[in-house]
């Protein structure tokens, strides 16, 4: 399932899509590190962020913390 769009009312990402009560309708949603860059590396400011993001995450991955979201 792709990334989902804002919605239109807080223009934020939806905390659910369908049902609430099926767990795979809930945000965190799966996505790949390519897909996460593709739609919200927008601007230079946000690059600058996923840039830093990921770069924690390779830290955390190697002091052996892994997780999602």
């Amino acid at each position: 399932m792709p990334i989902p769009a804002f919605d239109g009312i807080l223009n934020v990402l939806p905390p659910h899509l369908g049902s609430p009560t099926n767990p795979a309708d809930l945000s965190p949603y799966a996505c790949t590190a390519l897909e996460l860059c593709n739609r919200f590396a927008t601007t230079p400011a946000r690059k600058q962020i996923l840039e830093g993001f990921l770069d924690l995450r390779a830290v955390l991955f190697g002091l052996g913390i892994h997780g999602f979201q």
